[in-house]
């Protein structure tokens, strides 16, 4: 992944806009003097003493889900063993994030929002809420800190969903990137809730649409198709009804059925070619161009 020398010269104060400068503990504004700590490999502009939501395993108590989101905090630190348990679960088949950036020289910057420990590759800069491995900075992405401008490329797989206010995040995105530049997103469509640590929302090919003021749909499809949207729904659905009323039941079958069914997932390299099977995906790819 990128690291903090590759990103030195391109980070500002998230809440002025002026540069920073480089010290001892950090980085410091040059204007408003607000210190962003340095830890390792990764600056923070928030405070890392608190509120490692995935890491610490933290989500909706009351709904029974933690069990699944630290299985999943557990996993993604190591993130090979997580890509390759998605992938046996819910194979892809839409343009992947490393097919998009493909299309950008080794002097264009690109940023993942979101990233989790995923490298995409080692030219990408890395940005999540939480400090996982492979991470460069640390930071809520309803604010960028970054000059207007001054991005080339967006990356945003699974996260949309999960913010509580996805335009302020799509007006960040906005702003950052350079005329022409480009966003790719992957969302899901059918699929349950699923905590991480919240789930708020879904969109349609015409609901991303809207959601993308300032931008121009260029590409768009199934990311997942409609049999892992079976298998999921299905599988929730024999859950409950093994389960008896029990949450750490219902999430151990919930991790059951995920890989007993999986084999079938792979009948969506077939369906998912079809002209609707938009429709009905687990989820949706979308690449959108700054207007």
């Amino acid at each position: 992944m990128a690291g903090l020398q590759a990103v030195e010269d391109l980070i500002n104060c998230p809440y002025c806009q002026a540069r920073l400068k480089r010290q001892s503990a950090g980085f410091c504004c040059e204007l408003c003097d607000r210190l962003y700590p340095v830890q390792g490999d990764k600056i923070f502009f928030r405070d890392p003493s608190k509120d490692n939501k995935l890491i610490n395993g933290e989500t909706d108590y009351h709904r029974g889900d933690n069990l699944i989101l630290k299985l999943k905090s557990i996993v993604k630190r190591k993130p090979e063993f997580f890509i390759f348990l998605y992938k046996v679960a819910a194979p892809f088949v839409g343009l992947t994030a490393e097919q998009f950036i493909k299309k950008f020289t080794s002097d264009k910057v690109v940023l993942n929002l979101g990233s989790g420990s995923k490298i995409v590759n080692s030219s990408i800069i890395n940005i999540d809420y939480d400090p996982f491995p492979g991470v460069s900075i640390v930071t809520d992405i309803k604010t960028l800190p970054f000059a207007d401008t001054s991005i080339d490329g967006l990356i945003c797989e699974s996260v949309f969903e999960h913010l509580p206010s996805p335009v302020s995040t799509i007006n960040e995105c906005r702003r950052v990137l350079k005329p022409g530049g480009q966003l790719y997103i992957v969302t899901p469509f059918m699929l349950g809730y699923h905590a991480s640590p919240r789930d708020y929302y879904r969109w349609t090919e015409y609901g991303m649409a809207e959601l993308l003021q300032g931008f121009k749909i260029v590409e768009s499809g199934p990311a997942w198709g409609p049999t892992v949207a079976v298998v999921s729904i299905g599988g929730a659905w024999l859950s409950l009804f093994l389960s008896f009323g029990s949450k750490t039941l219902y999430q151990v079958w919930l991790v059951f059925f995920m890989f007993l069914l999986s084999p079938l997932t792979r009948l969506d390299h077939l369906i998912a070619r079809h002209v609707r099977a938009v429709d009905n995906a687990h989820g949706l790819y979308f690449i959108a161009e700054k207007i």
